[in-house]
């Protein structure tokens, strides 16, 4: 079995040989805005941008970074299409 597989298998049973990273790094709103405010209620988290108000909510702060980030990824891919068909 090689390394791969093993990760991969253990992976599928829930185990972790190697620690994932604790944080990830928030993209840049499409504003240009780095800054958020991190609103936090019973059992959500919401970042919203300081510039433009957009906002994303997520369970946790790491699943609301990780929403952040497709968000933006998202619209960032929406207005490449936009601007390949003009």
């Amino acid at each position: 079995m090689t390394l791969q597989e093993l990760m991969e298998e253990a992976d599928r049973q829930g185990y972790r040989l190697i620690k994932k990273p604790l944080r990830t790094t928030l993209l840049a709103c499409t504003c240009g805005c780095r800054q958020r405010a991190h609103r936090y209620s019973k059992d959500t988290v919401i970042l919203v941008c300081k510039k433009c108000g957009r906002r994303v909510t997520g369970k946790n702060e790491m699943n609301a970074r990780v929403n952040w980030n497709k968000e933006i990824k998202r619209i960032m891919d929406e207005e490449f299409v936009r601007g390949k068909e003009q």
